[in-house]
């Protein structure tokens, strides 16, 4: 016998430890509707895979919701929809029959689920980012005086040149995220630098204290409390009530600003809803730290928005 004296490995198994062959399995046919065709694939890899149990899909709208439901039943898997909005509510595929009622998801567990370069329709994390890991140097440059809350400012990268002031239209990219790193938006990924005067309401107040602290070319990341952000009201469903948030900013450049802005391209307009909704969370913001008439400003000027709006319109 030619085997005969080899060190041979023993190829017995139980039934449980037995190989899957995928080519061997009687599956269910395959549809030949696109959706539904990505679903099957989808269930399919997930039940060759011994390391899952559960089968995570992101947010969407109801008919999506059916579609993976459908593909689930016909491969005999139990699912449930979870959330509290109908239209944002997300599916979760179980191998398991006694499936949870309820679940609390993270922003990571949601965020590694999905990705979304649609920033302004996002109500979850883009992604998740790290804090940098070299920090050229740290410093609080505001507190405040009811509820001690700090203002932290970490430069991450150095800048040159001279700082805007009160008044200045500043110009720079940057991402926001949760303290444990789900990004909910980004001028990076919408691939457009944000615009805005400072000291004019525009944005919540760490970033009008920040900004006038930095030189062009500076990128910092700001550990902003409820206080300089928006407040224990928050801005549902991107910002929670109270919550502590995490900004990387880097400064572009400066200028004096343009006194009266043309507002006859679609561009611009939309730069000004957004304007208007950013108000909204900082009157919000306001409200919350009983600021009543700071709040009234800032929704007053949210309005004077949307009436020149009205008047280009007419």
């Amino acid at each position: 016998d030619e085997c005969e004296g080899l060190n041979l490995p023993d190829m017995t198994f139980t039934d449980e430890e037995m190989p899957v062959d995928p080519s061997k399995i009687s599956w269910p046919p395959r549809p030949n509707i696109a959706d539904l065709g990505v679903y099957y694939d989808e269930m399919k890899e997930f039940i060759l895979d011994d390391s899952k149990m559960e089968l995570i899909y992101p947010p969407m709208d109801g008919t999506k919701r059916k579609l993976i439901h459908t593909i689930a039943d016909l491969f005999s898997l139990k699912s449930k929809s979870y959330g509290n909005r109908k239209k944002n509510r997300h599916v979760r595929v179980y191998k398991y029959d006694d499936i949870p009622q309820k679940v609390n998801l993270t922003s990571r567990d949601i965020a590694e689920a999905n990705f979304n370069p649609r920033t302004k329709d996002l109500k979850i994390p883009i992604f998740i980012k790290e804090s940098p890991i070299e920090v050229l140097e740290e410093s609080i440059i505001s507190t405040d005086p009811v509820t001690g809350q700090e203002l932290v400012k970490r430069i991450i990268g150095r800048g040159e040149g001279d700082i805007p002031t009160l008044g200045d239209q500043v110009y720079v990219h940057y991402e926001g995220y949760y303290m444990d790193g789900g990004v909910f938006d980004s001028t990076i990924v919408r691939e457009k630098e944000f615009y805005f005067i400072i000291g004019e309401g525009h944005v919540i107040p760490a970033w009008d204290i920040a900004i006038q602290t930095m030189q062009i070319g500076e990128k910092i990341e700001l550990i902003t409390p409820p206080v300089f952000a928006f407040g224990e009201l928050g801005c549902p469903p991107r910002i929670p009530p109270g919550a502590t948030l995490k900004y990387e900013i880097t400064l572009l450049r400066f200028s004096l600003p343009i006194e009266k802005q043309s507002l006859t391209t679609v561009e611009s307009v939309a730069d000004s809803i957004e304007i208007a909704k950013t108000l909204r969370c900082e009157g919000n913001a306001f409200v919350s730290s009983k600021s009543f008439r700071k709040a009234t400003k800032a929704y007053n000027r949210a309005l004077d928005i949307f009436k020149n709006l009205k008047n280009i319109s007419d």
